[in-house]
């Protein structure tokens, strides 16, 4: 539940250091996300769309309002409850080839996050478990090996999808994540987010300039 939130950034300050004028990126918004749904965000460049999602996630920190996940309050966790929170809440960027490190083989890079919130354990864990992320995407194991700039724009955005589903996150945040993507590889990556919401039991939070992709998701 997003409500009355908005997310300021300060443009100039007086002489104490307080500010005095402020960009408002995001001003007033409310929206609830359900279990299992998918929320369309729309809105052209530049509206403050990528404010809403690092907000959310707490990537920013909102001006004002509330944000609540299953009833609780998020916007004032101190960084340990936040690290809890995120594996249930994790971002798909926009850019998959700037999301991914350059010098990473994609198997380290898919179980990264499940590494750091300590959810596996031993080299042979994280490898089986990169092999089933990777199946889950449609790649497969021989992708395990490969680099970032070994894979098509696709397969790099497949990459990425597998790296959030890493956590078994309940809500993912796809910041305009098919934008960067041919028309034809779009389609493909959609009807993958669409299997998996419905295999994984996923709620979406899609967020999109593009009318079409919206209503088709």
């Amino acid at each position: 539940k997003i409500k009355n939130v908005s997310t300021w950034y300060p443009v100039q300050k007086n002489f104490w250091g307080q500010p005095t004028s402020f960009v408002k990126a995001v001003n007033d918004i409310s929206f609830d996300i359900y279990k299992g749904e998918t929320f369309g965000l729309v809105g052209e460049s530049g509206c403050g769309k990528s404010t809403i999602s690092r907000t959310l996630m707490r990537l920013d920190t909102p001006t004002s309002g509330e944000i609540r996940y299953k009833g609780r309050r998020i916007d004032g966790l101190n960084e340990e409850e936040l690290r809890a929170l995120r594996k249930d809440i994790q971002l798909v960027f926009q850019d998959p080839f700037a999301a991914l490190h350059p010098l990473k083989k994609i198997g380290d890079a898919i179980v990264e996050p499940s590494y750091v919130h300590g959810l596996i354990d031993g080299k042979e864990a994280q490898k089986e478990r990169a092999f089933q992320l990777l199946e889950q995407v449609g790649l497969g194991p021989a992708y395990y090996h490969s680099y970032p700039h070994q894979l098509s724009g696709g397969q790099r955005q497949r990459v990425v999808i597998a790296r959030s589903l890493a956590t078994d996150p309940k809500l993912l945040v796809l910041d305009e994540s098919v934008a960067a993507l041919d028309i034809s590889v779009q389609a493909q990556v959609l009807n993958l987010l669409n299997d998996l919401k419905d295999k994984l039991q996923l709620s979406f939070l899609f967020i999109s300039h593009d009318l079409n992709v919206v209503k088709y998701m």
